[in-house]
């Protein structure tokens, strides 16, 4: 499916009906929801050391090392360490 904008008074009634579960969307974040584009202003998702592992194709050991030796930014929550997917992402462009 090619992404296209949606008609004027589609979004808008889409948006009147979603307002008390999302009362800051807009047509904007509409479309990037529904074609799969990710707004500028959404915050990062957060991977665990496992899910960033498969990601990059390495073990979790590994993952380990590069936060260690600071190849790979990463914050604590609590005790629980999280990895940005812009990070490994960055990671993956500059592998191949």
């Amino acid at each position: 499916m090619t992404p296209t904008r949606i008609p004027q008074p589609i979004a808008e009634a889409a948006i009147a009906m979603l307002r008390p579960y999302a009362p800051d969307l807009t047509i904007e974040k509409l479309e990037a929801a529904l074609f799969q584009k990710t707004p500028p202003n959404l915050p990062d998702k957060l991977l665990t050391r496992k899910e960033a592992a498969k990601l990059l194709n390495v073990s979790i050991p590994t993952i380990d090392r590069m936060l260690r030796d600071g190849e790979l930014p990463h914050r604590h929550i609590r005790r629980a360490v999280r990895i940005t997917l812009s990070a490994v992402n960055l990671l993956t462009e500059n592998k191949g």
